[in-house]
């Protein structure tokens, strides 16, 4: 009977070392696991160490809630476990809400870690902390040893090899957790001195990535990958078998017996494929609580040895009668199952009825509403229909009237569009006799605008030739004063000379002072006049850039030569700027003919215009050698910066020949920029009369617009702005080769006198005497020429007189012209303008024409449609009078309508609430069905659990009354004695253990080591 005893003493026994040993091989939680992941996720170291401590906590026993005070001892090691700092936080909990809370503690370097709450220092070795009615935390730091340790040995491929050399290598690794238990109390078991250790509950833990760690396995705990990390917890109880009196022989043999493995770990090894190995840290979590927490601390109180037979003896009677129950309760909890199946199955057609009753129902209630509200529209529908008849019955009736009035109108159409027609017929004979008279008149003007071009033309060559002839007398009355000043001049000197011949008796002193006269003379011809003429062909002469030195023979073909150059070129630019008039004259809608005739003939007369003006200044400039030496400033400088090349390119110019003339016109742009402003005006006179051709010619092309306002844009234009300079510098060229055409035959003149006179200083000095023959030949000769310059001096005398005569009608003839020319021109504009406005007079015409003709055929078509009308109205007549009759029936019957369709409102309001109605009781019977079929589904589960469990709890009861008991007290050899001083030593052990940090006398201490060590990288 004493063995069967041992039943309940090896079920607790079993229990304490199946808890210990289950802490770290179920200890991980889905919640500790997502907690983990999303640390990983973070690749945050810290991070990763909290979430192994908090995986830790969960798995191992907690500490104890009835603790005043709750100790963490942090352990700092290396990587082979060896301390390094020790750290102990501690948490007073304030369960009264005091405002101080007072301690004793043994740490070093105390600070508060959450709050701000100090302590003060008492006499009797206690510290008072200010808590505010709240829990204090503070932490501080002790260099005592704890009382379990750690160490950690790493082996590759079977070879312990040192933390630092294992970092970075591959291959198959183990790491070995070996734990020694310090705390420990003698105790007196069964007459021996034991050792009975404090129960301390070891997990060790690591995470290993899975990218340096493969095939990971743990003794004695449990791996689980989540992520890109290996979480790996194992569990070992140091000092518990020996505590027990045990030992692995003992071990095995009660696996041999129950064939249940086991164990009392004292040591935690992890395997794994490394590459590249590399371990951040491993932590271990150490509770001296454990056997508390499985609520063994009254362990010895369950084993009364004095009751133990009876109670033995009680529990063998009921273990037989829990095997009869047994199967009993397994035979009925099959029935049972069998009818919840049944009563499933039923609740779920009930609940597919209800559903499809409540679908119907809503569909029903759906289809009520819109019957209802299908109803309330026909409603009002048929009560508008009944007020649409009866308006209709009223309207028909005045159809009818209606319809019999447009029958009288509608014969009187007939007859009007008749009229119509015969008049329709009379315009359109009009409107084409106008088209003839109109095309006519557009001829005409035509004709007019043409002639009206002719006199326009005429009257600008007109006024540009009394402009000229004013011009030239201008210069004509000029050099006939200077002519006629210059001969009255030479009239007298001869006149000197002669009286000086005559009275000269041929003595000595009269030849002496003829020869002295003479030699004046020729002095003031040589000094006076030809040097002046050699310094204003020198000047003409350096400005243009002439490379033949003093001899001025070439001067006049180079400037004819840059002359030609210049005359291409304003040409070229003129032919542009008479195309952009052109092109703006083309812009001009119904005006594209004539375009090509106005255009050559502009340009051709500009040319000839601007020829014959360059002949007129060639003529004029050819009567006189008084040339401006300013007139060719820069020449010389711009011939030199080109090159002295007379040949060049210029952009913007649309000829050839203005191209080729660029250099040379350019090497005269300041001789122009220089001249005087009276030559300046005249110049750019002559250019704006050259170019006025073509603006006439081509004027009429823009006539209706803005003809003037366009020409000045375009004389903006570069085309136009080249042409007045290089027309410019071309006139003054020319007139600068006329000059010196001049010069150079007055040289040569004055040369020939010069030498004359040289000739009568040498006749008179050399002769001693002069006869009087000679003296009298002399003095004929001058005589002759008296009388000669007497004669030319009396015609200029005649010319002057007539200068001012000639000046006045000329002036009279060039203000008469200028007024003519611009009354032309008005001529031309109004002549263009009637010209345009026939030709649109013209199309109007034409358009009237066919308007009229169109009009024509309409009014035949309005006549015969007036008569079909007519027809028609009195056919209308016939039908309004029958629709008035139908409108009549159409009334009456709408209000028989109108009155059925109310009922049938009344009617479907009433259905519609009773589908209300149905569709809440159909929806609380699906919710009942629902509820049914829920409870039978659970019902039959549980039956079917229920008969299960009734299986297995006969099955077992059985197995437990035939062999549990006495395996179980083999074990022991019945010594239940000794096992139960052991357990309460233990369970002694486990209570007395103390605070490590140092807690006041009566303090409740709850401790857990956390001990953490270094990690392991290449470096």
């Amino acid at each position: 009977m004493i063995k069967k005893y041992l039943v309940r003493t090896r079920a607790l026994m079993v229990a304490t070392i199946l808890a210990f040993t289950s802490m770290a091989c179920g200890a991980v939680t889905a919640d500790d696991v997502a907690s983990k992941g999303a640390a990983q996720e973070a690749a945050d170291k810290e991070e990763e160490e909290q979430t192994l401590e908090n995986t830790m906590n969960n798995s191992a026993f907690g500490t104890s809630s009835a603790s005043d005070k709750e100790e963490t001892v942090y352990v700092m090691t290396d990587a082979n476990g060896t301390a390094n700092e020790v750290v102990v936080s501690e948490w007073l909990k304030n369960t009264e809400g005091t405002k101080e809370l007072n301690d004793a503690t043994d740490l070093s370097d105390v600070k508060n870690v959450k709050g701000s709450g100090t302590y003060t220092e008492n006499s009797d070795g206690t510290i008072t902390w200010d808590a505010e009615g709240s829990d204090v935390y503070y932490q501080g730091k002790t260099d005592k040893s704890v009382p379990v340790e750690v160490k950690i040995t790493y082996y590759l491929d079977g070879e312990e090899i040192a933390p630092e050399d294992i970092a970075g290598k591959s291959g198959k690794v183990k790491i070995r957790f070996d734990y020694t238990n310090n705390d420990y109390k003698t105790v007196d078991i069964a007459g021996k001195e034991e050792k009975i250790y404090t129960p301390y509950a070891m997990v060790s833990g690591a995470m290993l990535d899975t990218e340096h760690f493969s095939n990971v396995e743990v003794t004695n705990g449990k791996v689980v990958s989540e992520g890109n990390n290996y979480v790996v917890l194992g569990v070992a109880l140091p000092g518990l078998k020996e505590s027990l009196g045990i030992d692995d022989e003992d071990l095995d043999e009660l696996e041999d017996k129950t064939g249940e493995a086991l164990d009392i770990p004292d040591y935690v090894e992890i395997t794994a494929d490394a590459t590249d190995f590399e371990l951040d840290m491993t932590m271990t979590y150490a509770s001296g609580n454990a056997l508390s927490d499985l609520g063994f601390d009254n362990i010895t109180d369950s084993l009364d040895l004095d009751d133990a037979e009876d109670k033995v003896t009680e529990l063998t009677d009921g273990t037989t009668q829990l095997v009869d129950g047994s199967d009993e309760l397994y035979d009925g909890t099959v029935t049972l199952q069998d009818g919840t199946d049944k009563l499933y199955d039923g609740s779920i057609e009930l609940l597919d009825g209800s559903k499809a009753l409540a679908n119907g129902v809503l569909e029903l209630q759906g289809g009520t509403k819109d019957l209802v509200e299908g109803t309330v529209k026909l409603k009002e529908g048929s009560s508008a229909l009944l007020q649409g008849a009866n308006a209709l019955k009223d309207g028909t009736s005045q159809l009818a009237t209606g319809a019999g009035t447009l029958k009288d109108g509608t014969s009187q159409l007939a007859t009007g569009a008749g009229t119509l027609k015969d008049g329709t017929s009379q315009l359109a004979t009009g409107a084409g006799t106008l088209k003839d008279g109109t095309g006519k008149l557009a001829t005409g003007a035509g004709d007019l605008k043409a002639g009206a071009d002719t006199l326009s033309a005429g009257a600008n060559t007109l006024s540009q030739g009394a402009s000229d002839l004013n011009t030239g007398v201008a210069e004509y009355t000029s050099g006939v004063s200077a002519l006629a000043t210059g001969i009255d001049d030479l009239d007298k000197g001869l006149k000197q000379v002669q009286d000086a011949v005559s009275g000269s008796s041929g003595s000595a002193a009269s030849l002496a002072e003829l020869a002295k006269s003479l030699n004046a003379a020729k002095t003031s011809v040589d000094s006076d006049l030809i040097d002046a003429i050699d310094k204003q062909l020198a000047a003409i002469a350096s400005d243009s850039g002439y490379t033949g030195g003093t001899d001025y023979s070439g001067l006049e073909n180079h400037l004819t030569a840059l002359a030609t150059q210049c005359e291409n070129a304003y040409k070229g630019y003129f032919e542009a700027y008479c195309e952009e008039v052109y092109n703006a004259g083309r812009l001009s809608e119904g005006k594209e003919e004539g375009k090509a005739e106005g255009k050559a003939e502009g340009i051709e007369e500009g040319k000839k215009q601007a020829e014959e003006e360059a002949k007129k200044l060639t003529t004029n400039s050819t009567a006189s050698s008084d040339v401006d030496p300013d007139a060719f400033d820069g020449l010389d400088d711009e011939n030199e910066e080109n090159g002295g090349s007379n040949s060049g390119a210029e952009e913007g110019t649309s000829t050839e020949s203005s191209q080729e003339s660029d250099s040379a016109a350019t090497s005269t742009d300041e001789t122009a920029g220089s001249s005087s402003d009276d030559q300046q005006s005249g110049d750019q006179t002559l250019s704006d009369q050259a170019s006025n051709k073509v603006v006439d010619a081509d004027i009429r092309l823009l006539s209706g617009e803005d003809a003037a306002s366009k020409i000045a844009e375009i004389q903006n234009h570069d085309n136009y702005q080249n042409y007045v300079t290089y027309y410019n510098k071309y006139m003054a060229l020319t007139q600068a080769a006329s000059s010196v055409n001049s010069l150079l035959a007055l040289e040569g003149g004055l040369e020939q006198l010069s030498e004359g006179l040289g000739k009568m200083y040498e006749g008179v000095t050399s002769s001693s005497s002069t006869t009087a023959q000679s003296m009298t030949a002399l003095s004929t000769g001058i005589q002759q020429l008296v009388d000669g310059a007497d004669e030319l001096n009396a015609g200029a005398q005649k010319l002057v007189a007539n200068n001012d005569t000639l000046t006045s009608g000329s002036s009279q003839l060039a203000a008469g012209a200028s007024s003519l020319a611009t009354g032309a021109s008005t001529l031309d504009n109004g002549a263009a303008a009637l010209a345009s406005g026939a030709s649109e007079l013209n199309n109007g015409a034409g358009t009237l024409a066919d308007g009229a003709s169109k009009l024509d055929q309409g009014a035949g078509t309005l006549s015969d449609g007036a008569n079909k009308l007519d027809q028609g109205a009195g056919t209308l007549v016939d039908g309004a009078n029958k629709l008035d009759q139908g409108a009549g029936d159409l009334a009456s019957g709408a209000q028989e309508l109108d009155n059925g369709v109310q009922t049938l409102e009344d009617g479907s309001v009433k259905l519609n609430d009773g589908a209300l109605t149905l569709y809440d009781g159909s929806v609380a019977l699906s919710s009942g069905a629902s509820d049914l079929s829920d409870g039978a589904y659970d019902l039959n589960e549980g039956a079917i659990k229920l008969m299960n469990g009734a299986k297995e709890l006969a099955d077992g009861l059985v197995k437990f009354d035939e062999e549990g008991i006495s395996k179980i007290a083999d074990i022991f050899d019945g010594d239940l004695e000794e096992l139960n001083e052991r357990l309460s030593a233990i369970s002694d052990a486990a209570s007395s253990s103390q605070s490590f940090g140092g807690a006041k006398d009566g303090t409740q201490t709850s401790v857990k080591y956390i001990i953490k060590t270094a990690g392991v990288s290449k470096k």
